[in-house]
């Protein structure tokens, strides 16, 4: 059985403004339009398979598998989230996973019960075939980790999600925020979750959500594999810490220029970058801030070098100007081209937020997630929602001017502690009301 979760927003005219409760793990950005069913193969379609195995080489069955899938219908960048299970023989199989012909690239993680996460991440470009992926395994002893707040008091039911594990060779392992669903771990009332996921030894990386505060936390697998992760459980953070602040480098290579729709360079942009990369044929993904200098260029002193395959997301938000984005992705030798983003004047209004009762939700932090036109859409990844993240005023307003009359706009809003969805078609009215509600 298959499961899909699918990040492009439906494509359907939105009549109103609404809003949808998210769920814990709302601020992965997830929009939820596929269901449960069994794939047949299709024509003209390429499927994505494997088998998972232990150590001898025998089969593990009942593993969960999930799959990041990245293809670019008519152009437009698309990401879902796909989940199953391996087979009596340890197999698995996505059947009509991208169009052959067309670009398309994966990650394909594993986390079989007691034994340790592996995952691998392949692409082509030219949309043919890939052979069969093979995961092999590690059995693992539970690693115990308590999650306290800053005073030591435990922090029960918090979920925690193992992004990425690095191994005794420098191998690296991962996981996307937006599989929570599939691998997450919920803690007891202790605040104790038990993850099998590493090794002693090895380092790490874990995503912790508490009452709505989403965190990235290093770790170091002890010998005893007990462990202590302190969170500052402050109401209303949105992904602390996520992002890697970078200064622009006057003698780095420009990225990119933003310039207005009349050519003038626009500065203090706000650039947020999504760097992947493949060193030694090992996935590392990135999350960059910086922005455009006096001249409307930007740069990045940690830009890889032309050796390695590389994919850049980079997203422009800059008040007064429209919200753009572009994702591109780089061969083996391939130098990466400048980006050059022409922005347009937003519409100035006034965003009004109202629960399900019309009652202001004042002093409420807001993520700007997506931003969809008539021929494109634009995103940001969670891990940038502190540069993306607003505040409203004590009547829930918040001035903001980064859309067009008739752009559909998603926002996460956090109300309680809790990330809630609510979707906002843009009007050419001076303010803008966005009701948010569970329902």
């Amino acid at each position: 059985m298959e499961t899909r979760t699918q990040f492009l927003i439906n494509s359907r005219e939105h009549q109103s403004i609404s809003g949808r409760n998210w769920g814990v793990w709302g601020l992965a950005l997830l929009v939820w339009l596929g269901g449960n069913g069994v794939k047949t193969r299709a024509a003209g379609m390429v499927s994505v398979h494997g088998v998972v195995t232990d150590e001898s080489g025998e089969p593990v069955s009942d593993a969960t598998v999930v799959a990041i899938q990245k293809t670019w219908p008519r152009g437009r960048f698309q990401m879902n989230t796909l989940s199953t299970r391996t087979n009596e023989k340890g197999a698995f199989r996505f059947d009509d996973f991208a169009t052959r012909g067309r670009p398309y690239e994966f990650l394909l993680t594993a986390m079989p019960d007691r034994h340790c996460m592996v995952s691998e991440y392949r692409g082509d470009r030219n949309g043919k075939s890939q052979p069969a992926v093979k995961l092999r395994v590690t059995p693992s002893e539970p690693t115990r980790i308590t999650l306290t707040d800053t005073k030591g008091v435990p922090l029960p039911h918090a979920k925690v999600i193992p992004l990425t594990r690095i191994t005794a060779d420098g191998s690296e392992h991962k996981t996307y925020p937006i599989e929570m669903k599939d691998v997450g771990i919920t803690a007891n009332h202790s605040g104790v979750a038990e993850l099998h996921a590493f090794l002693p030894g090895e380092k790490g990386k874990l995503m912790v959500e508490y009452h709505g505060n989403i965190s990235e936390h290093a770790i170091n697998i002890p010998s005893d594999q007990r462990l202590e992760v302190a969170i500052e459980a402050v109401e209303g953070r949105v992904m602390e810490g996520a992002t890697d602040k970078d200064v622009v480098d006057s003698n780095a290579p420009s990225l990119g220029r933003v310039v207005s729709s009349s050519g003038q360079p626009i500065a203090g942009a706000n650039v947020l970058l999504v760097l992947k990369t493949w060193p030694d044929g090992r996935f590392r993904q990135q999350v960059l801030q910086t922005e455009s200098g006096r001249d409307g260029n930007f740069a990045l002193s940690k830009m890889p070098g032309q050796a390695d395959k590389k994919a850049l997301l980079v997203t422009i938000l800059k008040q007064g100007y429209e919200m753009t984005s572009e994702y591109r992705t780089f061969g083996k030798g391939e130098a990466i081209d400048s980006f050059e983003f022409t922005l347009e004047n937003a519409l100035r209004a006034k965003f009004r937020f109202v629960d399900k009762h019309g009652e202001s939700l004042g002093k409420t932090r807001v993520f700007i997630a997506r931003r969809k036109t008539p021929d494109k859409e634009h995103m940001i990844y969670a891990q940038s929602g502190a540069d993306a993240t607003f505040t409203t005023d004590d009547l829930g307003n918040i001035d903001l001017a980064f859309f067009q009359v008739g752009d559909v706009v998603r926002f996460i809003v956090q109300v309680d502690g809790k990330p809630i969805e609510a979707t906002a078609t843009i009007t050419a009215e001076p303010t803008q009301r966005v009701v948010v509600s569970e329902s």
